[in-house]
């Protein structure tokens, strides 16, 4: 698990998820465009919450290791989109065309 630090305000989310936040949040600030993503966590009381991060060119994000019990929160289709947008981009960055099975 990681401790998601977002502004003053710190949430309990999977690994995968937390790291696939920053990766995501970092290429939005490069190419200065914004988004919003909601991750299922875990609040400082212990109880399951679902946060709404808005990322854009100053989001102040951090996300540190922590030791826990608790299992991770379900975070699968938020990671699969962020994935997705990544893919994008760096299709982007490459100049390739959106594939046939974009949505887009």
């Amino acid at each position: 698990m990681k401790l998601v630090t977002f502004s003053s305000r710190s949430l309990l989310v999977g690994d995968e998820a937390a790291e696939v936040l920053l990766e995501y949040a970092a290429v939005i600030a490069q190419f200065g465009g914004g988004d919003t993503v909601q991750l299922a966590a875990v609040d400082d009381r212990g109880a399951a919450v679902v946060a709404t991060f808005l990322l854009d060119l100053g989001t102040p994000l951090m996300a540190e290791t922590v030791v826990s019990d608790l299992p991770e929160p379900d975070n699968r289709e938020a990671v699969a989109y962020m994935r997705h947008e990544l893919a994008q981009s760096h299709g982007a960055l490459l100049g390739e065309a959106p594939s046939a099975d974009d949505p887009e």
